[in-house]
């Protein structure tokens, strides 16, 4: 079935939210995790047309989506909401610094544990940086200082 600018631009706005929201801020990446040309995924995410169903559902499984969800978007039945990337797709330095920036934020999102007390509420609130440990920057990887 063939679907209208608006509902393909629809589905390219959230496959792209959803890209990134996955850890995947680097278009490249992603399409070579999909077998796809960075041009392809680009393609996805404007709305433009030819963009083949298996480009399609191999995007929206790297991001954890059911292919019911893509099509629901095409057909207006749904509207793209907030994703929850596996871990398998986060890199390890976007992961450490989602678990850093909740540890600081102190208790939004709920539980009792040591990652949502106030800050400097007690040796439980420890974070490797407090302990001076550093983590060295790579394209894509996070490495903990051996030093």
């Amino acid at each position: 079935m063939n679907y209208d600018l608006a509902a393909r631009q629809r589905l390219g706005r959230a496959i792209r939210a959803a890209r990134i929201s996955a850890g995947f801020s680097n278009r490249e990446v992603f399409a070579a995790q999909i077998g796809r040309s960075a041009r392809q995924v680009q393609a996805l995410e404007r709305g433009e047309s030819g963009v083949g169903p298996d480009t399609m559902a191999a995007a929206a499984d790297l991001v954890g989506w059911e292919l019911e969800q893509v099509y629901a978007l095409l057909e207006g039945r749904e509207e793209p909401g907030p994703t929850s990337p596996s871990l398998t797709s986060v890199s390890d330095e976007d992961l450490a610094a989602e678990v850093l920036r909740r540890m600081k934020a102190g208790g939004e999102h709920g539980g009792d544990t040591a990652a949502t007390k106030d800050p400097g509420s007690g040796p439980d609130n420890v974070t490797p940086f407090d302990k001076g440990e550093e983590i060295r920057r790579f394209p894509g990887r996070a490495a903990r200082s051996t030093d």
